[in-house]
């Protein structure tokens, strides 16, 4: 099984994007975090979206936004213009919600 499911605060801006064939594909970047004994380490996770998914996580998802992302990870081999093999990992996102752990709420009293 290929899952993987990830907690972390959005990076840049999510960009929705339109292939070709005018299917909308949405990338954003996820901050994580773990500690290390005394040190914070953070790791920056490539995703993408598609269709549906996409274009909620465009019109409702900003920079700064603490997300739950679940997903696959996906490989992407190519060769850059001067001639070098690359390798993208990335994760392939079907779902992407809102993180309320740390949400401040604004109580009204009537």
């Amino acid at each position: 099984m290929n899952q993987i499911t990830i907690v972390g605060n959005v990076g840049k801006q999510p960009e929705l994007k339109f292939t070709q064939n005018g299917h909308p594909m949405c990338e954003l970047s996820i901050c994580t975090e773990y500690r290390n004994k005394d040190k914070v380490n953070t790791v920056w996770h490539a995703v993408e979206t598609w269709d549906t998914v996409a274009e909620n996580v465009a019109a409702s998802v900003s920079k700064g936004d603490r997300v739950i992302v679940i997903g696959r990870i996906s490989k992407h081999d190519f060769t850059t213009t001067s001639g070098e093999s690359r390798t993208k990992t990335y994760i392939v996102a079907t779902e992407v919600a809102m993180s309320v752990r740390f949400a401040q709420m604004e109580v009204t009293r009537d």
